[in-house]
């Protein structure tokens, strides 16, 4: 059974709706939404919480999604921050195969490494912390060469939701993913050949300088696309009406006639550059 799995069993076995569940140890009804449909996980307070309360073992609460890990990857690398205000999270992120950003519940930055081939992640990634100024940054470094990070590392980073006033990221990438983050702004500078954007609320700058496909599950904001050189194709959920903008030298925006574009929908995308497309379909 699934961590997430277990947490309704237990809860539902207990009597509690999610939100009694939540009042008992301190979050928010959504949270245990999350915790339960597998698109969010308890940090180790909550899960002592959990464990404290339905009186089991955090070894058996955990044991299932322990064995999940060990099947995906055979090295992984964690480490977390504490974070304690307000911030901009600034992150250069090196190179990977894959990689995720989201937001959780908790009060910690949290940054996961997993691969199938490169042992040692833990020595041979390092991360550098910056959190003196009214930004936190994450520089992430490592003796690996490009090549094999680009084929065999898989990178995850989670913010802690309370903390953030904005996200800033410079990654090298096949494939991008960005969920359940709210912010004024997120900044994605990468040449990811896929970027998918799940319940994200706010603008969303996307920069980069190869074709790209970019999937929008829900659209809460403006989708700005900067780029040079570069044919690219924006999926966005169906129904939604939006505005566009194309601004730069050489540059063309594409919508299909199932796309509504009016001057009185909410959201935006933009398109900025040279020598550049971007088509939007649903």
């Amino acid at each position: 059974m699934k961590l997430s799995e277990k947490i309704r069993t237990l809860r539902k076995n207990a009597g509690l709706s999610q939100e009694q569940l939540g009042e008992k140890i301190n979050v928010s009804r959504q949270a245990i939404t999350k915790w339960e449909s597998g698109d969010g996980i308890p940090d180790i307070y909550n899960l002592v919480a959990l464990s404290n309360l339905f009186s089991i073992t955090l070894d058996e609460l955990m044991a299932q999604e322990k064995a999940v890990t060990e099947r995906r990857f055979l090295y992984e690398s964690h480490v977390e921050y504490d974070i304690d205000r307000l911030c901009k999270f600034d992150m250069n992120l090196f190179v990977s195969s894959e990689l995720t950003i989201r937001a959780y519940d908790g009060e910690k930055l949290q940054l996961y490494a997993g691969s199938r081939e490169i042992k040692d992640l833990d020595k041979l990634l390092k991360v550098k912390t910056d959190d003196s100024g009214r930004s936190f940054d994450v520089d992430i470094r490592t003796s690996l060469a490009k090549t094999i990070c680009s084929k065999s590392l898989t990178l995850e980073v989670m913010l802690p939701q309370k903390y953030i006033k904005g996200v800033e990221v410079a990654a090298k990438t096949d494939k991008m993913t960005v969920r359940q983050i709210t912010a004024q702004l997120i900044e994605l500078d990468t040449n990811a050949g896929e970027l998918t954007i799940d319940d994200v609320h706010g603008t969303v700058d996307i920069t980069g300088s190869q074709d790209m496909k970019i999937i929008c599950t829900t659209l809460h904001g403006d989708i700005s696309v900067n780029q040079t050189g570069s044919v690219s194709h924006l999926l966005i959920p169906a129904g939604t009406d939006i505005r566009t903008r194309c601004h730069g030298i050489n540059t063309r925006l594409i919508t299909d006639d199932t796309v509504t574009v009016s001057p009185d929908a909410p959201y935006q995308v933009e398109l900025n550059g040279f020598s550049s497309e971007l088509t939007i379909t649903h």
